[in-house]
């Protein structure tokens, strides 16, 4: 996590840098925690195809639940180019 206060300041190389380290310490491990530990929360929703417990409630809540995987995978995904994007930065400011 970062502080636009600070992070204004800062060079392209030392934002690269924060951007980064943040995205390897904390975005990835977190969105793999997250899709670890819903995966079986979503699959059990799947075995059933539940849907809502509510009189006229969304028929189909397993899909809903879906998408805590999908984004997982997306900010995961995210996190990857953020990765690629800083090591340029850093790499075409040496």
């Amino acid at each position: 996590m970062r502080v636009d206060i600070f992070y204004s300041r800062f060079s392209a190389s030392t934002k690269a840098w924060v951007d980064l380290l943040g995205s390897l310490l904390m975005l990835l491990p977190v969105m793999a925690f997250i899709a670890w530990i819903s995966w079986e929360y979503v699959v059990d929703s799947w075995d059933v195809l539940e849907g809502s417990r509510e009189a006229g409630g969304l028929p189909a809540v397993f899909l809903l639940k879906s998408l805590i995987l999908v984004l997982a995978g997306m900010l995961m995904l995210q996190a990857l180019v953020q990765i690629v994007r800083s090591a340029q930065t850093i790499r075409s400011n040496r």
